[in-house]
């Protein structure tokens, strides 16, 4: 009976060992860990985004980060994805993170969209006049790109 009866528990202690240490392909996920906000981000080109981080779960081994633009890079370490850098080309980048290994089988993802802005510029004057007292000055015209205004002339 005795012998039995040690069978029987290191029978089910197997059980419990087996079913504690099984995890079902699927149930990886991935969640975002920084500030709220921070995995949709609006900036200007060549300027350092706030660092996004994500963390991931169910023995994820890396992660495929996709749709980032130059300059910045994600990396996954210890469970944790975090995607930094500064922005050498503007556009609409939508990204895409997707933890792999252990039971993650790539049905669980997480979005988030940089939106770089280009630098406005403003071209050369087309003339630099030079005037005599009390003679009306002629318009000087600059041309720009994604200026929306410009500020008043400072020390005429």
């Amino acid at each position: 009976m005795k012998l039995e009866r040690s069978r029987s528990i290191f029978i089910v202690s197997l059980i419990v060992l087996f079913a504690s240490s099984f995890q079902a392909k699927g149930q990886c996920s991935i969640a975002l860990t920084s500030t709220t906000g921070t995995d949709t981000q609006t900036l200007c080109i060549n300027t350092a985004i706030t660092n996004i981080t994500f963390s991931t779960t169910a023995g994820a081994t890396d992660a495929t980060i996709t749709g980032l633009p130059n300059g910045v890079s994600g990396a996954w370490a210890s469970d944790v994805v975090t995607i930094s850098g500064s922005p050498i080309e503007s556009g609409i980048f939508n990204y895409t993170i997707t933890p792999t290994g252990g039971a993650c089988n790539g049905t669980n993802t997480a979005n988030g969209t940089i939106t770089v802005t280009a630098d406005n510029t403003v071209g050369a004057a087309p003339s630099t006049p030079t005037l005599c007292i009390n003679t009306p000055l002629t318009d000087i015209t600059h041309a720009t790109t994604l200026a929306t205004g410009i500020g008043a002339a400072t020390g005429l």
